[in-house]
């Protein structure tokens, strides 16, 4: 399940769900990072979307820091931010108004709905180190998801 948290750590109606169907028997793995979009790594990114502009935001999203990276909005960035208080301060805190204004309005946008069919494009090229770019636990939790699958077949 993606996990759809806003800050880390954050317990979010995913965990929930996640903890009812555990209870039923049945293998559920709650992602770390906000949603799946958020393991899709750099040299896929850089395919989205008009050749200069991809490389710009690809260079600003690096200028994240690995918290921030995990929790951004890939797909609308940050033009979609619910505006419940509780939402804007999660995201004041995270993103803090003293984050350079570049990052923040070149990644306006985000990357678009389609990055997981671009993952799932450029699947047979990725390796190991792409993930990891990401971040030292990018791997490692993408192993026990993989585990978990493996162990139900």
């Amino acid at each position: 399940l993606d996990s759809d948290r806003l800050l880390p750590r954050q317990r979010t109606s995913s965990d929930d769900k996640a903890d009812r169907l555990r209870r039923l028997g049945v293998a559920v793995h709650v992602l770390a990072r906000r949603e799946a979009e958020n393991y899709v790594p750099y040299r896929v990114l850089a395919t989205v979307g008009r050749p200069g502009e991809a490389s710009r935001k690809v260079t600003l999203l690096k200028q994240l820091t690995p918290e921030q990276r995990a929790h951004y909005d890939m797909k609308h960035g940050f033009r979609r931010i619910d505006r419940s208080q509780e939402t804007r301060d999660a995201f004041e805190k995270l993103f803090p108004t003293f984050v350079p204004p570049t990052p923040r309005t070149g990644l306006h946008d985000g990357f678009g709905d389609r990055l997981l069919d671009e993952l799932h494009a450029h699947r047979e090229r990725l390796t190991e180190d792409d993930f990891a770019q990401l971040g030292p636990d990018v791997v490692a939790e993408l192993r026990e998801l993989l585990a978990t699958v493996a162990g139900r077949i």
